[in-house]
């Protein structure tokens, strides 16, 4: 009992974990721009280490037990309301063992500008168990408006970032061991400025390869998954990819590991012209 106990909370913890990669987002930079800046169709983002194809698959794991699978993809780029965007998604899936007790199916997929790195569009759908959500919000970056699907209207800070923007956007800024960043975040009709703290500098093993990576911690200021008190560690690499490679969420009896076992780079940001 005690044993499939620990199990149904492995199972789920463990696919939750990319869900907190994808939902409860990193920071970035302390400001937002004022204005946007107005890409250009055809235009190619500078300084982003991420671009149309990467995919980073993760195998996702309690102690010997491996519950499940997830991926950090960057699909085609898109044109949305006239701007250039990326398009990230997020998947997690439990596996065949793991489904038996607790079957996650979730996806995730956010628009996010690319020139500014925020948010325009967040599509969350989430099955797990027998429990089912999901989102699907409309941001307006200069007022900071969030509309849901159901008709209803959060308020947040101007150019905010959804979970998994906010994540990408951390991957283009400089790091620094001892620093602090910030980000404002809206998502899950939640507003929440996000903390990372920078802690370390270390070499990790994975079986996508051997990375020098910096340690960092996301934290909610205020509610929100992981509070004030962090709840994740993770690897993203000292390189110019910002990858991250390991992910390891706390649990009261032990951790939940997100590992990268296969990744792919992308190609540069270039998206063709789709106005008449």
């Amino acid at each position: 009992m005690r044993s499939t106990s620990r199990s149904r909370i492995a199972a789920r913890v463990a696919l939750v974990t990319i869900g907190a990669l994808a939902s409860c987002g990193f920071a970035g930079a302390a400001e937002a721009p004022a204005a946007p800046v107005i890409a250009s169709a055809s235009s190619r983002t500078r300084g982003v280490p991420f671009g149309p194809g990467e995919s980073l698959k993760f195998s996702i794991e309690y102690g010997l037990v491996k519950a499940g699978t997830a991926w950090l993809e960057v699909e085609p780029m898109q044109v949305y309301r006239g701007r250039t965007c990326f398009h990230i998604v997020s998947r997690a899936e439990s596996n065949d063992f793991m489904s038996k007790i607790y079957k996650v199916r979730d996806r995730i997929d956010s628009l996010v500008d690319a020139e500014g790195l925020y948010s325009w569009r967040y599509k969350k759908r989430l099955r797990e168990g027998s429990y089912s959500r999901d989102y699907d919000i409309l941001y307006d970056p200069p007022t900071g408006k969030a509309k849901y699907a159901d008709g209803k209207e959060y308020d947040a800070l101007p150019f905010s970032k959804d979970g998994l923007a906010a994540f990408y956007y951390v991957r283009h800024m400089p790091l620094e061991v001892g620093k602090e960043l910030t980000v404002d975040h809206h998502s899950d009709r939640r507003s929440n400025g996000i903390r990372v703290k920078v802690h370390s500098r270390e070499q990790v093993k994975v079986p996508a390869g051997t990375f020098d990576c910096f340690v960092i911690e996301p934290m909610m200021s205020e509610g929100g998954l992981f509070k004030s008190s962090g709840g994740m560690m993770i690897w993203v690499t000292a390189d110019e990819r910002r990858m991250p490679v390991l992910m390891k969420s706390k649990i009261p009896v032990g951790s939940i590991d997100a590992v990268l076992t296969e990744f792919k780079t992308g190609g540069p940001a270039v998206v063709a012209d789709a106005r008449p």
